[in-house]
């Protein structure tokens, strides 16, 4: 979560109207949901995001934006705001 150096609520909000959902086909029951392939070489493994019930791709990005909003994120050093498996990392002045 964000630290003492938090987003501004302007600045979430900027932030969040950006945010976009990509997913990784890998994290996925059904990647076609998602609008992605099928992983190459799926790995059995891997946790499943939408493991209890399908999450559908608008549904992610209205999660990913409140959850921004919120102040749910953590922050990198240097470079701007950059996706990641796992998550969305931000930079202040983004």
């Amino acid at each position: 979560m964000a630290g003492v150096d938090a987003l501004l609520e302007d600045e979430r909000d900027r932030l969040a109207g950006r945010a976009g959902y990509g997913g990784n086909p890998e994290h996925k029951r059904s990647p076609s949901d998602y609008g992605l392939a099928p992983p190459a070489g799926p790995r059995p493994g891997k946790t499943l995001c939408d493991g209890k019930r399908a999450i559908l791709r608008g549904e992610a990005v209205d999660l990913l934006r409140a959850g921004l909003r919120r102040g749910m994120y953590s922050e990198q050093r240097g470079g701007l705001a950059t996706e990641r498996p796992g998550g969305l990392r931000v930079r202040r002045g983004v």
